[in-house]
């Protein structure tokens, strides 16, 4: 619903573009008489601009950091222009269950629609100027570390199995939805000053904490911004409005015309036939399987990962005939024959609880554990594993699809 918001705001925009570009000539007008007294056409123009401000996520345990901004961008119309804007430094997040802080860097960038609501219309520019931003983006994320060393204490009571910091993703490319309002003042013919509030909707790994719902950041900034490429007026005249002349139309009589003889058109009934396909589904049940790993440290039997079980718990929800077989193992690298096989008998019944727990009837759950003796992978860390498989019949919609035809009457004309 919030995107929706948001995507809503940058149609509009794109309404009052057009809306602008329909009233051209009218603004034109007004301008050339602005122009005649400050001596310059301020559009179409260019300019550069530097922001500078906080930022902060809306979540809890949030906490304001420093943000800056460089952009680019030309006013193609006296109300609509393309802004290119790169905007970052630092984000700082918190868990409101323990109290710990963690910061790490980010980059938004964005090619943003400025509407300026004060000249729509028929109003040139003024000293004062606000303009709807609308734009779209990627941002990118890295250096996570101080997360890293939060999550390693085992102490988060929040969901972190969303979180960017295992060794194939140190990094986060996020999508970037922006939307705002820039407040600026003109000082001068070429500078101005003013305030930009947005709001940033990013992915939902943003801050690391899996929430099933995309991420909002506020930034506040002070811009100060540079406008080049004025043009000198140079005394155009404005049209002066034409009195139009009334002229004496001559009324010239008409002969009146002879009357037509016209017949009545004749009609036939005809009966056509229309063939259709008649489409409907039918229910077939289907054998549907899932599985899912978990991995462990050296000498550990407890994981930290609660989303895989709520997945085999809900497949067990939605499936009948469930079976769930759990098979643990030990990598053979480490440790000896007896230590390992308790190890993976462990941690067989770690996951037989953790299913319990959330809700999967313990007598469909069956377990083995292998210690060293079976490796089911190449690489010798990943052996400490267990794996879950569960098995159960779902259903498919198959499509039917039968020809039915139907008579239709219609008048046909007779020539």
């Amino acid at each position: 619903m919030q995107i929706t918001k948001v995507i809503l705001s940058v149609i509009l925009g794109a309404i009052a573009a057009t809306n602008c570009f329909a009233q051209r000539s009218t603004i034109n007008d007004a301008r050339d008489a602005q122009a005649q007294k400050q001596g310059y056409y301020s559009e179409p123009y260019g300019f550069i601009q530097v922001q500078g401000g906080l930022n902060t996520t809306l979540s809890p345990g949030n906490v304001m950091k420093p943000t800056f901004s460089l952009a680019g961008g030309y006013m193609f119309t006296p109300s609509v222009g393309l802004r290119l804007h790169a905007n970052g430094l630092t984000s700082k997040n918190g868990f409101h269950s323990i109290g710990d802080k963690y910061q790490f860097k980010y980059i938004n960038t964005n090619i943003d629609l400025m509407v300026n609501l004060t000249n729509i219309g028929n109003s040139p520019e003024g000293l004062f100027n606000l303009y709807l931003v609308a734009g779209t983006g990627l941002a990118y994320c890295w250096n996570n570390d101080e997360f890293a060393v939060i999550a390693n204490k085992g102490v988060i009571k929040e969901d972190i199995s969303n979180a960017w910091i295992t060794n194939a993703h140190k990094d986060l490319f996020s999508h970037n939805i922006r939307a705002g309002l820039l407040f600026d003042f003109n000082i001068s013919k070429n500078f101005s000053v003013g305030a930009e509030f947005d709001l940033n909707n990013l992915s939902d790994r943003f801050n690391s904490k899996y929430n099933d719902a995309c991420d909002w950041m506020a930034t506040g900034q002070l811009s100060v911004t540079y406008k080049f490429g004025f043009k000198e007026y140079k005394g155009r005249v404005l049209p002066t409005p034409v009195k139009e002349k009334k002229v004496e139309k001559k009324v010239e009589k008409k002969e009146e015309p002879k009357p037509v003889v016209v017949e009545e058109p004749k009609y036939e009934t005809r009966i056509d036939t229309i063939w259709y396909e008649d489409v409907t589904y039918k229910t077939i049940p289907v054998e549907e399987k899932i599985e899912r790993n978990v991995h462990y440290k050296l000498r550990q039997s407890d994981s930290i990962s609660t989303s895989m079980f709520k997945e085999i718990a809900q497949f067990v929800e939605t499936h009948k005939d469930c079976k769930v077989n759990i098979k643990a193992y030990a990598d053979k690298g480490t440790g000896n024959a007896k230590l390992n096989m308790k190890y993976s008998q462990q941690r067989a019944e770690g996951v037989k609880k953790e299913l319990v727990d959330k809700g999967v009837p313990a007598n469909i759950i069956t377990m083995e554990w292998f210690g060293d003796t079976v490796q089911p992978y190449a690489t010798n860390d990943e052996n400490r594993v267990a794996i879950t498989t569960a098995v159960g019949m779902g259903e498919k919609k198959e499509k039917v699809v039968t020809k039915k035809f139907r008579t239709k009457t219609k008048q046909v004309r007779v020539k």
